[in-house]
């Protein structure tokens, strides 16, 4: 009886300790969705990347929010699950170093993201970010000393990663008060490659603000929308662009040139892994009863036709079976009529005699007239 108690506390200690045996935990990623049909597939990335720079401290003209607005950026993505390098008002050897090693981060099934906010002007066509060392902005130091935007756009295209995005809050300010004809305010628009997104604080050629507060206007906003989990990636840029014109009284208008294909992308939805397993059982269960509604529909529709048939042949038969018995009836009435002849029942008519019989009436039918 002991055995038998000790067998059963064993028992139940197992039991509890599998119920309360902790879950494995979930890893965040990004969520692509397409419109709700019940063929839709949801395409999962494991990983995201991000390589943030904010240059403030120029000596030939320093700007205030910059390095507020990197810092700002680098905590919303850090919230979104991306693994971020984050640099503030750096020199061209370590930007160009952040870039290697933001390209080696990268790879297929992976989402990029580069982000920068500072200086940034168009010089022969090129765009340029330009580092916190430069003393001077001279052409020379622009074209030998900066970072090439495109230079940014080709590492990540080479990485092979899934989605590239690139945010430029750049061009706070022409640094060329005195011009060169050479060296142009803003940025020159560059056509996104297939699978990328290139957003701009400002339109091509234009110079953005910035700003009163911490943030510029368009990082002001940008850090705000890109947390809403309700807009996809493409959506998060309009509502910002509408968000900085009524700031700006439309002095400022954000831009984005895109060629992103396939799903929509939402940056903040948490993917939640058991739901997609049952969201994944429950369109195949539709995917089910829509082909055994179906199966059943064909079913019905040929019980249906089956019957129609018979009724059709049910009926076909009926007229044959009266028409037959007429037939019967008339070749009897003709067999036993007697002194019936088409002639005779003519003659008898027309001189008045008495009425013809029922036999010689019906007989009479079958006299040609």
């Amino acid at each position: 009886m002991k055995n038998k108690k000790l067998y059963l506390l064993i028992t139940l200690l197992i039991i509890l300790f599998a119920c309360n045996e902790p879950k494995p935990t979930k890893n965040k990623g990004f969520e692509i969705i397409p419109d709700t049909s019940p063929q839709q597939t949801q395409v999962i990335s494991k990983k995201r990347v991000a390589l943030i720079i904010g240059n403030a401290d120029y000596k030939f003209a320093p700007l205030k929010n910059p390095v507020n607005d990197a810092e700002d950026m680098n905590a919303s993505l850090k919230k979104l699950g991306f693994d971020v390098i984050f640099l503030k008002n750096a020199n061209y050897e370590s930007m160009d170093l952040a870039i290697k090693n933001f390209k080696k981060k990268l790879g297929n099934d992976i989402i990029g993201l580069f982000y920068f906010s500072g200086h940034g002007v168009q010089y022969e066509g090129m765009n340029y970010m330009i580092p916190a060392d430069i003393s001077e902005p001279t052409v020379s130091a622009i074209k030998y000393k900066s970072i090439p935007i495109e230079y940014v756009l080709s590492n990540m295209e080479e990485a092979n990663n899934q989605v590239n995005i690139i945010v430029l809050d750049a061009c706070r300010n022409n640094p060329f008060k005195n011009g060169t004809r050479a060296v142009r305010k803003g940025l020159a628009q560059i056509t996104a490659p297939s699978g990328s997104l290139i957003a701009y604080a400002t339109s091509p050629g234009k110079v953005a603000e910035d700003g009163v507060g911490r943030n510029s206007p368009y990082t002001m906003y940008l850090k705000k929308f890109i947390l809403d989990q309700d807009l996809y990636l493409e959506e998060i840029f309009k509502k910002v662009r509408n968000a900085v014109q009524k700031q700006t009284k439309k002095r400022q208008t954000p831009w984005e040139s895109t060629s992103l294909d396939g799903e929509d992308i939402y940056l903040a939805r948490t993917i939640n892994h058991e739901q997609i397993e049952d969201e994944k059982k429950r369109l195949a269960e539709e995917r089910r009863q829509r082909k055994q509604q179906k199966l059943l529909a064909a079913e019905k529709a040929e019980i249906k036709r089956k019957q129609q048939e018979r009724l059709a042949d049910a009926k076909k038969a009926e007229i044959k079976r009266k028409q037959q018995k007429q037939i019967q009836q008339q070749e009897q009435t003709i067999s036993s009529c007697k002194n019936c002849d088409c002639e005779e029942i003519r003659r008898a008519e027309s001189m008045g005699f008495p009425p013809l019989t029922s036999q010689q009436q019906e007989f009479k039918k079958t006299c040609q007239i």
